[in-house]
């Protein structure tokens, strides 16, 4: 299954459409790319941030800023707005074998943003 890889497609889609989420992805001109190789996921995916744009990619990236690693399940609870990246740290449900976390605060106060202006 890819169920984490298609909840975070659509809340990167959301946050794309989302003015005030998107300013967030175009502050300080970000450039940034997260490789997500999760259990549960036939497929490894990553992230791309770029111009203002979030997108997701099926594969590897092997030159990815960052990478995540653990449960599916932490990240598409993250993509649905019931929970955070720090939450499934914490739990230690998913690590960051590279790069760092900060950049993942970023992400989550976008996601939130987005769903906030969903509503």
């Amino acid at each position: 299954m890819n169920e984490a890889r298609i909840e975070f497609e659509k809340i990167i889609d959301l946050i794309n459409k989302t003015p005030k989420s998107k300013q967030i992805f175009e502050s300080e001109d970000w450039r940034y790319t997260i490789q997500f190789k999760l259990d549960g996921e036939d497929d490894p995916f990553f992230l791309v941030v770029k111009d203002g744009i979030g997108k997701v990619f099926v594969g590897e990236d092997i030159n990815a800023d960052m990478l995540i690693t653990g449960d599916n399940k932490s990240i598409i609870k993250t993509s649905q707005g019931k929970g955070d990246f720090t939450h499934g740290i914490s739990r230690e449900e998913i690590s960051v074998e590279k790069g760092k976390v900060f950049e993942l605060m970023r992400i989550s106060r976008a996601i939130g943003v987005a769903l906030k202006e969903q509503k």
